[in-house]
């Protein structure tokens, strides 16, 4: 991942755009996240093609069905973070509190979404310092992801890529809070 915060910020957002319910607005913009990936982050648009390619050609409505399928309907695979690291217990009510000032803090709307929605989140990891970044990466997303890739890899889901691609850019923040000294 680019170490320049601009395209740290430009490589996370396309790789949340990839994240959002696919509706006809979002799958428009799924062509320029690629291009993105293509010019700033070139293993994960490699990672994220098969995705590309079949969203391109997909009807709508199979694109809104895998999502809800795959997301929505399986708590095992849900996108919040928060919910894989606690649950329902009471610290992800607090980790949502945290995450809901953390976007506000670097002007990331929540949208309709959950504060810990692996896209916000993934908004805010392009914004925030590197080594706040890299910390959120290490202790909550990576965790929340093994678990989201377990799910996955017991379905037939093509956000896996996208997954895969995710897991990239996190191993490669927490990489460089090591390189600098940090925990």
């Amino acid at each position: 991942m680019p170490a320049d915060a601009t395209l740290r910020t430009q490589v996370c957002d396309a790789l949340a755009t990839l994240l959002a319910y696919p509706d006809r607005e979002v799958v428009g913009r799924f062509a320029a996240a690629g291009a993105i990936l293509d010019r700033l982050a070139p293993t994960a648009r490699r990672q994220v093609a098969p995705f590309l390619a079949w969203t391109a050609t997909a009807p709508g409505p199979e694109l809104e069905e895998r999502y809800a399928r795959t997301f929505d309907w399986s708590p095992t695979c849900c996108l919040e973070v928060g919910w894989h690291l606690f649950g329902e217990r009471y610290e992800r009510g607090a980790f949502l509190a945290d995450m809901r000032a953390s976007l506000r803090a670097v002007g990331v709307s929540e949208g309709t979404e959950l504060p810990d929605h692996l896209a916000s989140c993934l908004r805010w990891l392009g914004r925030a310092d590197v080594e706040a970044a890299a910390t959120l990466a290490r202790d909550a997303i990576a965790p929340a992801l093994g678990r989201m890739r377990k799910a996955m890899a017991e379905g037939d889901a093509p956000w896996g890529v996208v997954l895969d691609a995710v897991e990239g850019v996190v191993a490669e923040l927490v990489a460089s809070l090591a390189a600098v000294g940090g925990r």
